[in-house]
């Protein structure tokens, strides 16, 4: 499904970088796939930098954004526990907020 997203901005001719977005906004995958190219690009960049010093956050970030899933049932693919998940999920939008805050 990321792949899908991403070769789909790049043919409506979104860039990364061109736009930031603002995690705490996208709430599903669906509103990421009708929103502007350069969204799920800026995205699709903050989560590959995160996933550089963050595997974890990063594996959460797509199993939420790009499957779906819910908090609970992230941590069950992660074989974590609830609570874990939705601590590394707080970090991870702080981490994204703050990647795309600083390509402006």
């Amino acid at each position: 499904m990321r792949r899908i997203l991403i070769d789909h901005a790049r043919a409506r001719g979104g860039r990364a970088g061109q736009r930031v977005a603002n995690p705490d906004s996208i709430r599903s995958i669906a509103e990421l796939a009708a929103s502007d190219p350069d969204e799920i690009l800026a995205v699709d960049a903050a989560v590959s930098r995160l996933e550089e010093t963050a595997p974890d956050a990063a594996a959460l970030v797509r199993l939420r954004f790009y499957a779906g899933l819910t908090v609970d049932e992230a941590a069950r693919a992660l074989e974590t526990s609830p609570r874990s998940a939705a601590r590394l999920w707080s970090y991870a939008r702080a981490a994204l907020f703050r990647a795309v805050s600083n390509d402006t």
